[in-house]
């Protein structure tokens, strides 16, 4: 639990706590986040929010002081400024996810800080932190881009072709099945760019290719989407 206020407040409920037995640890903050002092900025950002456009997410995003994803755009200009004056549902958070079938977590942030709060909130779900090297290394081997370039280099050369045009062949085909092997390598390499790019770069080659050697276009969107799935449980390079 976080308890945030007043200075002088806080550390007397730290002092009384910790007469009681309790393990205290003092957060390195500059403000009072999460609760009503907050206010005043909050009411700054929600302005400073009306300026913006805000969409839909592709994936879900789960809302701070509701702890469910946000519903719509508008949902998440108001969540930003709730945030700042309720309390993080960080229980509730992680008891949705585990409840929707999560099966795993990637810390993003410095240290190892909500990887150690997950595992004290007795989750079944694994959480790995990018900032920690053995799980760096853990999930550079688990979610290899290389191994993700090999299956659209599979379909590139085993899908039937029904285009005999030669000069069409070999740019819609040959030529991006090169391209995907020069990505291929540039990986095995080390040089190759993020792996945003070099996914998206390979999936235009695969949809070319499937074009080209005219692949009907329900198929062609089975395949790409079984590649997007897979894309999504991918690692971007340590770069």
């Amino acid at each position: 639990y976080v308890v945030s206020g007043h200075h002088a407040s806080v550390a007397a409920v730290a002092g009384q706590l910790e007469q009681r037995g309790f393990q205290i640890t003092r957060l390195q903050v500059s403000g009072p986040f999460h609760s009503p002092l907050m206010q005043h900025a909050a009411d700054r950002l929600a302005l400073e929010l009306q300026k913006y456009t805000f969409h839909e997410p592709l994936w879900p995003v789960i809302s701070n002081v509701t702890a469910l994803p946000y519903t719509d755009a508008n949902s998440i200009r108001q969540g930003l400024h709730l945030q700042m004056i309720r309390p993080v549902r960080w229980i509730q958070t992680m008891q949705y996810m585990e409840k929707h079938g999560v099966k795993q977590g990637i810390e993003l942030g410095p240290r190892t800080v909500l990887k150690n709060l997950a595992k004290e909130t007795n989750i079944a779900f694994e959480v790995l932190s990018l900032d920690r090297d053995l799980d760096r290394i853990e999930l550079e081997r688990r979610f290899s881009i290389r191994d993700w370039l090999v299956k659209p280099l599979a379909v590139a050369v085993s899908t039937p072709n029904a285009n005999w045009n030669e000069d069409e062949y070999h740019k819609g085909v040959i030529l991006p099945i090169r391209r995907l092997e020069e990505l291929l390598k540039s990986i095995e390499s080390g040089n190759s760019s993020s792996a945003y790019e070099l996914r998206r770069e390979a999936l235009e080659c695969i949809r070319l290719i499937l074009q080209t050697k005219q692949v009907s276009a329900g198929e062609q969107e089975e395949v790409l989407d079984l590649l997007r799935r897979d894309q999504d449980g991918t690692v971007s390079n340590f770069n």
